[in-house]
């Protein structure tokens, strides 16, 4: 054996390999790490599922106390893209499937809905009622008008989210949706009725967003 092998193989079994150096500052191991990281997971979607159903449960029940007024929502809606686009999206996601599978979730007080709504109510209102932009008054002015509203949008959404957007998110995410939901307004499961899957199912939604944001309109979602 040579010096040269000696050396080599007295260095070996003492080497600090990067995976081994990694682990040791990781400060867990990474079977923790994947499980805080899917519990969030699971915590976020079951927040996001109690929401949708508590909103759809608050549609079935306008559907079914004013049915006229219900139906003059959807047909004012139903012309406007961003609902066909929702419509499309909750197709494709499959969110009935998401909503529907397990047992019903609890019902969200309507002041907790409203908390969750506060925010993309206020970035919306912000961008319609943001100042006109340069391009309307130049020679583009027709062209840049149809992309004048989602450029404010994305606009007033990015400046949101270096305001502290993801920690918003990350708060509303956090809340537990496993307690049972406090009795209140619209908070007991009496008072609601129960959801209505297949083709109603993505305008309860709709609806219930309606009669949860209405009131945060029309007194200022700011």
């Amino acid at each position: 054996m040579t010096p040269e092998t000696e050396t080599h193989e007295s260095e070996t079994p003492g080497s600090d390999t990067p995976e081994s150096g990694a682990a040791s500052g990781s400060g867990g191991t990474t079977e923790s790490q994947d499980a805080a990281f899917l519990d969030l997971v699971r915590r976020g979607n079951a927040r996001t599922r109690a929401v949708l159903c508590t909103l759809a449960r608050h549609g079935v029940a306008l559907r079914r106390d004013e049915p006229e007024r219900a139906a003059r929502l959807l047909e004012a809606l139903g012309v406007w893209p961003v609902y066909k686009g929702g419509q499309f999206l909750f197709d494709l996601l499959e969110w009935e499937d998401f909503m529907l599978d397990g047992d019903p979730p609890p019902p969200i007080r309507p002041q907790d809905l409203a908390a969750s709504l506060r925010l993309p109510l206020r970035l919306l209102s912000e961008a319609v009622d943001a100042a006109p932009t340069m391009l309307q008054t130049g020679p583009l002015h027709r062209t840049a008008a149809a992309f004048d509203l989602p450029l404010r949008f994305l606009t007033v959404t990015a400046k949101a989210a270096l305001d502290g957007i993801a920690g918003d998110l990350g708060t509303m995410a956090a809340t537990s949706a496993d307690a049972p939901a406090e009795e209140g307004p619209g908070g007991s499961e009496g008072e609601l009725p129960e959801l209505a899957a297949g083709f109603h199912l993505y305008q309860d939604v709709v609806l219930g967003t309606v009669v949860i944001a209405g009131p945060l309109l029309d007194g200022g979602a700011r």
